[in-house]
């Protein structure tokens, strides 16, 4: 059993995924596991999994048919034990060392169903675009809460309790979650940090304006 696992679904992600898993290895945390799921990859993606996975016991490793990010999560939600906190990372992306040390000691002290930290939005050379930082109030309250998965860690029995999952077959799938996830509890816990790299492609929907017409919103209507 590990305190938190870490999900990463991977898509024919061979020119990124070994920095990715760089990041999760060298944590400097060690109650943890790691689940990467193959969504059916046709590059190499697979056999750089299973190297990690044949070098590191805390790797887990799932092979599925390719069905899309959101369906690569639930296939993970659905496998998860006995965790007490999950972690979503996006197979592109990368973290900080101290990044899983901050969150679950955030979680473990205020006994929180969701923590939200902030990231760092980069270029493929590095150059850093942009950044979120939650702006708190003086009893550590935030009212500006950013919908997409980075920089969060969650309870899993809260997920479960709530069956929160993410809608697939959609685009901005991680928003009908975290309006979900953010608004089901009151205990949510906000860091002024930031330790989530998002690699940010030039032809990637992060780069583009929201479509609100293609938000679904309509998938809370799923939720408990």
């Amino acid at each position: 059993m590990s305190l938190v696992t870490v999900i990463i679904p991977a898509y024919n992600e061979e020119k990124y995924i070994c920095k990715c898993l760089e990041s999760v290895v060298h944590q400097n945390f060690a109650d943890y596991d790691v689940m990467v799921v193959n969504d059916g990859s046709s590059d190499n993606t697979e056999n750089i999994i299973k190297e990690y996975k044949n070098e590191y016991s805390f790797i887990n490793y799932f092979n599925k048919e390719n069905g899309g990010l959101s369906s690569a999560r639930n296939y993970g939600i659905d496998r998860l034990k006995d965790s007490k906190y999950v972690v979503f990372l996006d197979s592109d992306d990368y973290l900080d060392s101290e990044y899983l040390c901050n969150l679950v000691a955030s979680a473990e002290e205020k006994q929180s169903d969701v923590v939200c930290s902030g990231q760092y939005r980069i270029t493929e050379d590095g150059k850093i675009i942009s950044h979120v930082r939650y702006i708190l109030d003086g009893q550590g309250k935030c009212v500006l809460r950013h919908l997409n998965m980075h920089g969060k860690i969650y309870r899993v029995d809260y997920l479960k309790k709530y069956n929160l999952r993410f809608p697939e077959g959609k685009t901005y799938e991680d928003n009908p979650f975290n309006l979900a996830a953010f608004f089901l509890t009151d205990r949510i816990n906000f860091l002024q940090y930031e330790g989530y790299y998002q690699l940010v492609h030039l032809d990637s929907i992060t780069t583009c304006k929201i479509k609100q017409n293609e938000v679904p919103y309509s998938e809370l209507e799923q939720s408990a």
